[in-house]
């Protein structure tokens, strides 16, 4: 039981990393890098960026962008179908939205509706969490952020 139930998550944290990543990485996992961009960022160099960040701009650069935008929209999809299943409980539209996603490993096996159901509470524990966090945050004064990563906020809700 403990194996589907970590299942259910795998299947969660793999639709969010793949429906990041496919935007992530548009030049083969690179976004506008190599060493010349790096060095002209930390040498605050505008015209070697420019020129670095010029080298990599080509059409088929383009429809690579083009084509894991696209792709982005429907993991987007996905996820928000797969969450909003979860949110409601409902075991069918979560296990469709899960076995909607493209790659997923060929050995995975979907949790069974009692598994899902644990997953359903844990999300319900994380999401009271959130809203006492937010609500402690609130009463400090502090800003309410949200995001995640090595930018640790993204976005200030106001």
């Amino acid at each position: 039981m403990k194996t589907k139930i970590l299942g259910g998550i795998v299947a969660l944290i793999f639709i969010a990393m793949v429906a990041t990543g496919a935007f992530a990485m548009p030049f083969g996992g690179k976004w506008f890098s190599g060493e010349n961009v790096q060095n002209a960022i930390e040498n605050k160099d505008y015209e070697t960026w420019k020129s670095a960040i010029s080298e990599q701009l080509s059409e088929d650069n383009f429809n690579k962008i083009v084509e894991r935008h696209g792709k982005r929209e429907g993991f987007r999809e996905t996820r928000q179908a797969a969450r909003n299943a979860l949110e409601e409980g409902d075991y069918e539209g979560w296990r469709e939205a899960i076995l909607s996603c493209e790659n997923l490993p060929e050995d995975f096996e979907i949790p069974s509706e009692e598994d899902f159901n644990k997953l359903v509470e844990l999300h319900q524990a994380r999401m009271a969490q959130h809203q006492e966090m937010m609500e402690l945050r609130e009463k400090l004064g502090l800003p309410q952020h949200r995001g995640f990563g090595k930018f640790g906020s993204r976005a200030s809700i106001e």
